[in-house]
């Protein structure tokens, strides 16, 4: 999707050299198999891989001409891939990925990031339910703008993940891995980074530290059905452009002035449903000010306010 509607201006723009394809970019099938190879919608090969047995079954990738542009690559329901070497497609112009219920321990290391020679191609990254993974490491992909990941097992993200160079990453999907904690610094380096996506996981702590400081860019932070109990007095500081916040389905249970006061007034859409709110005195600060246009919120206690929505609430609910 994203790294479709991006091919032909990405082509454009990458300064490659790269030799106009004639009707069919593609090897002969029976090079190909057990992949597919067509033409995509911009004349450039889309190679489709199922149920392949090991990684050397995407060795004849290697066969198309140095410099030549894929559209896109997409692996599904394959085993034994796992871990991908950093450099297996080094030598074609890569623009998208999708990695579809594989097994995939690992992409790449530390000592050879994933997906080298792509630095300068490719765009967008998706990997989905491709089970228990140990280890991600991305660096120098100067054109990557999007990477979801979701559906795997994942217990931490740690801060080798992602490395220099991925300064252009825009949005940036975590859910559903049952991530149970994120390092220091894991997305300090994303710079240009505009939307957070880690909801549906098993997180109980998020630090300010975890994002870039500042996070000029970042306008949308997705942190619903995880395990978040509060949120550090600092966590929304030097964020400019914060425009959206959702928190829904935690353990929340106040929503503390020192903590939001910095955004609060700029922010357009903020989502507490499902958490545990106690509706008293610390929250009145809210009520002294304009609510976000998309905010939503219940309370649980106390007992007298239990299941009235805050925006329906007024100082004199809450005893002023």
């Amino acid at each position: 999707m994203k790294g479709l509607s991006l091919s032909l201006f990405l082509f454009a723009i990458l300064g490659f050299t790269v030799t106009k394809l004639g009707a069919n970019p593609c090897p002969p099938p029976e090079e190909t198999f057990p992949c597919t190879c067509e033409p995509g919608s911009t004349g450039y090969p889309v190679i489709r891989c199922n149920k392949l047995k090991n990684i050397t079954q995407l060795g004849w990738i290697s066969t198309i001409s140095k410099g030549q542009a894929v559209e896109k690559l997409i692996v599904s329901n394959s085993s034994l891939l796992s871990p991908i070497p950093g450099d297996i497609f080094r030598g074609i112009i890569l623009s998208a990925l999708r990695l579809e219920r594989t097994n995939v321990s690992k992409i790449g290391s530390v000592e050879i990031p994933a997906f080298q020679g792509q630095q300068g191609s490719i765009v967008d990254i998706f990997i989905f339910a491709v089970g228990r993974v140990v280890n991600v490491t991305f660096a120098n992909m100067h054109k990557l703008e999007y990477f979801s990941m979701s559906g795997c097992t994942v217990s931490h993200v740690g801060p080798h993940w992602f490395l220099e160079g991925l300064e252009n990453m825009k949005d940036l999907s975590l859910y559903d891995n049952g991530i149970e904690s994120v390092g220091n610094q894991a997305f300090s380096k994303l710079t240009g980074l505009e939307f957070l996506d880690l909801s549906y996981n098993q997180i109980r702590d998020v630090q300010r530290r975890i994002l870039p400081w500042p996070a000029s860019n970042l306008y949308f932070i997705e942190l619903s059905d995880n395990k978040i109990q509060y949120l550090p007095n600092d966590f929304f500081a030097e964020m400019p452009n914060l425009r959206e916040v959702y928190l829904a389905g935690n353990d929340i249970t106040t929503i503390p002035e020192a903590t939001w006061s910095k955004v609060w007034k700029k922010l357009v859409a903020v989502w507490l449903e499902g958490n545990p709110l106690i509706c008293d005195n610390k929250i009145a600060w809210i009520y002294k000010r304009d609510f976000p246009d998309d905010f939503w919120g219940e309370c649980t206690g106390p007992e007298s306010l239990d299941g009235k929505q805050l925006q329906d609430l007024t100082l004199k609910d809450l005893g002023y």
